[in-house]
């Protein structure tokens, strides 16, 4: 949060849709972690806050303090944390021996159908950048760092759906066989170049 402070001073609100927008699909957070988070930066110094009103609303105003920015700083230029991966419709996958194939099938849907909403979301996007109409627009340079990589991830994910989709639906079961056991050696052997 300190980092979209950065951009500039932001209401809770603004902050939520913001993530929502922005970091949903790899650091996902609900709002009220959002609103709770905002009140904790304040109260440890590393944002200040402005309450005013927005006709007879009261809107409160969170803008980063230099203490914030320090702290900002200090983050990006400490080691980065691994990758954590969670992903329900792969993990029904792994586990799909103990269901049937039109189990394996939904959560392979599922998969393409969050990657082909991801892109739905992209696309739009990536035009207001192209077309100079993003609020952000001076941060392009790097917002187009992980755009780039969702994107492809999210193509990915579809090209891993119709693939794992056309081996899925010739399975009268998901028990082993011979001819799976091939494929599967196959496909891995593939992989590997």
């Amino acid at each position: 949060m300190l980092g979209q402070l950065a951009w500039r001073a932001q209401t809770p609100y603004e902050l939520a849709k913001a993530m929502e927008r922005n970091l949903r699909f790899f650091w996902p957070r609900a709002a009220s972690h959002v609103y709770r988070q905002v009140k904790r930066l304040e109260r440890d110094g590393f944002a200040n806050a402005e309450r005013g009103a927005t006709g007879r609303r009261p809107r409160t105003v969170y803008a980063i303090t230099p203490r914030g920015r320090e702290a900002l700083r200090g983050w990006l230029a400490g080691e980065a944390g691994g990758i954590e991966l969670e992903h329900e419709p792969l993990l029904r996958v792994f586990l799909c021996a103990s269901g049937t194939p039109d189990d394996a099938l939904r959560a392979i849907g599922a998969a393409r159908a969050r990657a082909e909403a991801m892109l739905a979301i992209g696309r739009p996007l990536a035009h207001e950048y192209i077309e100079g109409r993003h609020p952000f627009q001076d941060q392009v340079h790097v917002r187009a760092l992980s755009f780039d990589y969702l994107y492809r991830w999210a193509e990915l994910t579809i090209d891993w759906a119709d693939r794992a989709a056309r081996e899925v639906s010739g399975w009268r079961d998901t028990g082993p066989s011979t001819a799976k056991h091939r494929r599967a050696l196959a496909r891995l052997k593939e992989l590997l170049g």
